[in-house]
């Protein structure tokens, strides 16, 4: 048998990256151990993950030191290695040195030791045998794509307006994807806006300008469909300032494949799993509300919703579907939102009424229930901006209501 030894991990490599590991469900490669770590470098530990939807390596810079050349791979369970990590301070950790024995023969036995000043820790785990190392080397050569401006949507294509403008729609439109994975679990790309929607709302975030980029036309109704996954994943590295790629295979029109690169990281993500019917314009303006256009504070109709929020019983409604009313009793320059809840049996119901100032050029009588979830996330997104433009269905077939504010725009779903 021969020893690995591991010291100078930079910990905060891998702290950095963990919130977009945890957009990933990791499989089990050998029971429950769901992490490749190769060991082939002498400076650096690469952790390799794969699901349904996606591969990535990590890089970890480290000092490596080999017992004997050759690589070698190791399989844990990460979930575990991360509450380990996280149960130590820095200090503790700088003092950390792992200790991975490999066997040459059969009647030898392996292990992998964590050892600090005060602790030393016996990880749970399997030694990767060389199949299973060749089949990781073939999934780090999918990682390798040389795209095409003609064929694929290239981040690096845009200018840091686009980027940026499109990042905010994407990082808005996250609010509102729908938490089923099979159904809605996408955010919709246009050249000139971004569409997401389920049945309780339609999202709308458009462009400043529009995106200069053929590969549009080869997509289905001008969509590029990108799964909350990936989104949330490039939402995470961009942020961050440490993305380098980011690229939408769109050879063949089916836009199912995804790279992303950066500092540290590089993945090849399945967009096939993504899924969303989008309304066309046609179908927004059958939907568009009839009613004399509102206006209103967004801050007093944001801390309202936040109020109400926290007076829903629990136990007998869902909290995607929290109603509110806004209703209008012919009083001029004045909204009443209400909300009344079903309560428990035997307990009577809570009552909220509050009536909020605002301008209607045309003061009529209407009432209309909607999700309150809904309309507290795109005040949410509103920020600063304090007029938000309402239109109420004035017709009772009339399907929603419409809020508008800067670029964004949203559907609320008329509950019956």
């Amino acid at each position: 048998m021969y020893t690995i030894e591991i010291t100078n991990l930079e910990f905060s490599k891998l702290f950095e990256r963990e919130k977009i590991l945890n957009t990933i469900s990791p499989e089990g490669v050998s029971g429950t151990f769901n992490v490749f770590v190769k060991l082939e470098k002498e400076n650096k530990v690469t952790f390799s993950f794969k699901d349904s939807a996606s591969y990535v390596e990590l890089d970890i810079p480290a000092q490596v030191t080999f017992g004997k050349k050759g690589e070698q791979g190791i399989l844990l369970e990460f979930q575990k290695v991360l509450y380990i990590l996280h149960s130590y301070t820095p200090e503790d950790l700088s003092s950390l040195k792992i200790e991975i024995t490999i066997p040459e023969t059969k009647m030898e036995g392996s292990s992998v030791v964590l050892k600090m000043k005060k602790d030393k820790i016996n990880l749970p785990h399997s030694i990767a045998p060389s199949s299973l190392v060749d089949e990781y080397k073939e999934l780090t050569d999918s990682l390798n794509y040389n795209p095409s401006a003609a064929e694929d949507f290239v981040w690096a294509s845009l200018t840091e307006e686009e980027k940026s403008d499109v990042l905010k729609g994407f990082m808005n439109g996250l609010q509102f994807v729908s938490p089923d994975e099979q159904k809605n679990n996408a955010v919709a790309l246009y050249l000139d806006k971004i569409i997401v929607n389920d049945r309780r709302h339609v999202y709308l975030y458009k462009f400043d300008l529009k995106l200069k980029n053929n590969i549009f036309n080869k997509a289905l109704n001008g969509m590029i469909p990108i799964h909350k996954k990936i989104t949330k994943t490039l939402a995470i590295a961009a942020l961050g300032d440490s993305l380098v790629e980011f690229v939408i295979k769109g050879a063949g029109g089916d836009f199912k494949l995804v790279y992303l690169k950066s500092e540290n990281l590089r993945c090849v993500l399945n967009n096939s799993l993504s899924n969303i019917v989008p309304p066309s314009d046609a179908d927004l303006k059958k939907i568009f509300p009839s009613g004399s256009p509102i206006t209103i504070s967004g801050k007093n109709l944001l801390e309202t919703s936040k109020f109400f929020s926290g007076l829903y019983n629990s136990s007998a409604t869902s909290s995607d579907w929290n109603p509110i009313a806004l209703e209008s009793r012919g009083i001029e320059d004045e909204l009443v939102v209400s909300l009344k809840d079903s309560g428990a049996i035997g307990y009577n119901s809570c009552s909220v009424e509050r009536i909020l100032p605002c301008h209607q050029t045309m003061p009529e009588e209407f009432s209309v229930l909607v999700i309150n979830d809904s309309l507290k996330a795109f005040l949410l997104n509103a920020g600063e901006i304090d007029i938000v433009k309402i239109r109420i269905a004035k017709e009772a077939n009339e399907p929603a209501i419409h809020l508008s504010v800067d670029k964004s725009e949203i559907y609320l779903v008329k509950l019956v």
